[in-house]
């Protein structure tokens, strides 16, 4: 865990997530400065930036409920699991 200065130096952070990924030349650059700065402590998993998550807010739903099997539900789905992996806990079913 990375220990952080400033306000509250007690809490700890488990990792980076990108969020709101698109596949750019400059999303690919800083995605690579990233893992390059920050290795493992960037999740392998990112949640791309898609029509379908904004429809979803719009209707106060989660992307998982609305479009079950569109690709940004996947790559939360898949977040979850690996945000569960690195707190120690077992993969599910």
């Amino acid at each position: 865990m990375i220990k952080q200065d400033g306000y509250n130096p007690s809490i700890e952070m488990l990792g980076f997530v990108l969020n709101m990924v698109d596949r750019t030349t400059v999303a690919r650059n800083v995605e690579g400065m990233l893992r390059e700065n920050f290795g493992d402590k960037v999740f392998r998993t990112f949640i791309p930036r898609t029509v379908r998550v904004e429809e979803a807010v719009h209707q106060s739903k989660p992307v998982h409920v609305c479009f079950p099997n569109h690709k940004a539900a996947f790559a939360f789905r898949n977040l979850k699991e690996e945000l569960l992996e690195r707190l120690g806990y077992e993969r599910e079913g």
